[in-house]
């Protein structure tokens, strides 16, 4: 056994039926210590967490990306991992080139993908070719809202089905004001990109988790009009907790596929946590908007106490939509300006009824807490 090459010995730890054994095999000798050592300690691993921020330095180019495909592609050899953590560059640097058409004699705008942009999507695929066990948890951080073909393959979509846990946060540096369906036909090639990641990637990564009992979205500039991120049958019946940052909640729209609220309602058996930080009221585009609220916020919220019968947390946090001197921070209303993008509400007297929105605040916290404490009693 001792004069054995370490590759043989490495192919007789594999075939070790069962863990203890694995691990005993550490004890038997040197060689064997080495042997086995990396397979012992590999199905240990439940959670792993990689900072790709951490690795980009030393990885640029098509040699170093095939150096991380070669890194991510060996996740499928940790048969117990089951909560995998990517936290993706900080910073959207994707940005459009003019290039001139000689047959037509004008300059086109051209986007060509960044390093980091590659090094995402090329991640994706070594987890579609190679993929990991099935996992609980999942979380993707920095996602750039660019659409890729990635997200539409059945392999990468299969990572999502056992998850429990999913975790999204999103990137883009593309002006809201090219997202607006007036504007999209001009808009570019980044903007129809975001336009399509919104509509379709992101709902088909949704579907594509029924089991999910945990949900976080988190945007870096405000979602759920413009852009539309369609909400069509996504249904997720185990959700328990949602989390939703700068979110746009837009007026009652039952024949779209865009209405924030009746997608939260959809979930109303379930739900016993509710968390909504930065979110906003829209009022629409243009000048119209001023006083035009359909649906402000005291109406949201009457209708999140009357109709989320489970709900025992409910957290509604400002973040920076206002400065505090004309509304209450806690409630955001946003219009789109056509010659500036999302602007916020600058007069609480532009809003019917706002005096209304922090008593109704007031009343639905009232009520989680007495469902709160009746279910702590009750425990």
């Amino acid at each position: 056994m001792a004069q054995l090459p370490l590759e043989l010995l490495q192919a007789v730890a594999k075939d070790m039926e069962c863990d203890p054994s694995i691990f005993t095999l550490r004890l038997v000798s040197k060689r064997l210590n080495s042997a086995a050592t990396p397979l012992a300690f590999r199905q240990c691993v439940q959670v792993i967490t990689i900072n790709i921020c951490a690795i980009e330095v030393e990885t640029s180019g098509e040699a170093g990306r095939d150096a991380v495909r070669t890194v991510f592609s060996a996740l499928a050899k940790f048969p117990n991992l089951q909560k995998l953590r990517l936290h993706f560059y900080s910073c959207d640097e994707e940005e459009l080139t003019t290039e001139y058409d000689k047959e037509e004699g004008i300059g086109k705008f051209v986007h060509s993908p960044t390093h980091f942009l590659r090094l995402q999507h090329e991640i994706f695929a070594a987890l579609a070719a190679h993929p990991p066990p099935p996992l609980i948890s999942l979380t993707l951080n920095n996602i750039l809202a660019l659409s890729n073909h990635i997200y539409r393959q059945d392999n990468f979509l299969r990572i999502f089905q056992s998850l429990k846990e999913l975790n999204i946060s999103v990137l883009s540096n593309v002006d809201p004001l090219n997202l607006t369906q007036r504007l999209v036909s001009n808009s570019g090639p980044l903007a129809r990109s975001c336009i399509k990641f919104w509509r379709e990637n992101v709902p088909q990564m949704l579907r594509s988790a029924p089991a999910i009992t945990s949900l976080i979205l988190r945007v870096a500039n405000a979602v759920g009009v413009y852009p539309t991120l369609s909400l069509k049958d996504i249904f997720s019946p185990h959700l328990a907790s949602l989390t939703l940052r700068r979110f746009v909640l837009g007026p009652p729209a039952p024949e779209t596929d865009r209405d924030v609220v009746e997608w939260i309602l959809r979930h109303k058996a379930t739900l016993t946590r509710l968390k909504l930080h930065g979110c906003a009221i829209d009022g629409g585009p243009g000048e119209a908007a001023h006083g035009n609220y359909p649906r402000p916020w005291h109406a949201v919220l009457a209708v999140f106490e009357a109709e989320l019968g489970a709900l025992c947390d409910f957290m509604l946090n400002p973040e920076n939509f206002t400065d505090g001197i004309f509304c209450d921070p806690h409630f955001g209303y946003k219009r789109m300006d056509p010659d500036y993008g999302y602007a916020e509400e600058e007069s609480e007297s532009k809003v019917p009824g706002a005096t209304q929105d922090l008593p109704a605040l007031e009343s639905l916290m009232a009520v989680v807490k007495s469902r709160r404490d009746d279910k702590d009693g009750s425990d």
